[in-house]
């Protein structure tokens, strides 16, 4: 099972990734860059110009109606993703309110979700079981990134409601800010994390790398997907 959710979701190629800030930003260009008509225009190679570019909508007080702007106004041009939570939105009113919040992104027009970072295992398990029984049975791709610098992770987790978990808290600090002890460590720590999420119906992983494309890539092959 897990080896058909690796390549289902691993063996794509590129696609071409247009994110959209806001329901009125225009379109056009996105399209035009999409199109495909020659490396001259995208970059990418002739095979993978048989998928749809992907779309993500990201500004959180309008994606669900924005990804109605975009599928009333563009059909199926666009695969859209949409963000999810799965600690739960900071500024949500409530758990089941932030999961109804992301059914009306669904219902919107969106074709799946990725979700914020996240090192809580159990809330992501949580979270789609919740999903489902709200109606949502599309893809929630499960959001990673990978640990570089425990000090920017951390201020960054504090602004987003993302939890670190304490005893990781606790190994990260005992480094004193050694960078490459604390790279290491954050390398095998997520390479097991994904793991796992893969050999538990994680229908696929969507990696932040904040411009550190080599911890990505060595995880990538961890996971003999590479």
């Amino acid at each position: 099972m897990a080896e058909r959710q690796r390549e289902r979701q691993f063996d794509q190629g590129h696609r071409c990734h247009v994110a959209v800030m806001c329901r009125d930003q225009p379109l056009g260009p996105a399209r035009i860059a999409a199109a495909g008509h020659g490396p001259g225009v995208d970059g990418l190679p002739q095979e993978a110009k048989t998928f749809r570019p992907f779309l993500t909508v990201t500004d959180d007080d309008q994606d669900a109606t924005a990804a109605g702007f975009v599928r009333e106004r563009h059909g199926d041009h666009f695969d859209i993703a949409v963000a999810a939570y799965p600690e739960i939105h900071p500024q949500a009113e409530s758990y089941q309110s932030d999961i109804n919040f992301l059914k009306l992104k669904f219902d919107a027009g969106a074709n799946h979700a990725i979700t914020q970072y996240f090192y809580n295992l159990e809330a992501y398990f949580y979270f789609l079981e919740q999903c489902l029984a709200a109606g949502i049975e599309k893809p929630i791709y499960a959001g990673v990134m990978p640990i570089t610098n425990y000090e920017n992770l951390a201020r960054f987790s504090r602004n987003c409601g993302a939890e670190i978990p304490r005893w990781m808290c606790k190994k990260l600090e005992s480094y004193e800010g050694d960078a490459d002890s604390i790279r290491q460590f954050g390398i095998e720590v997520v390479t097991q994390m994904c793991q796992t999420l893969l050999d538990n119906g994680c229908p696929g992983i969507h990696f932040y790398t904040m411009n550190q494309v080599e911890p990505t890539t060595q995880i990538y092959h961890n996971l003999g997907l590479g």
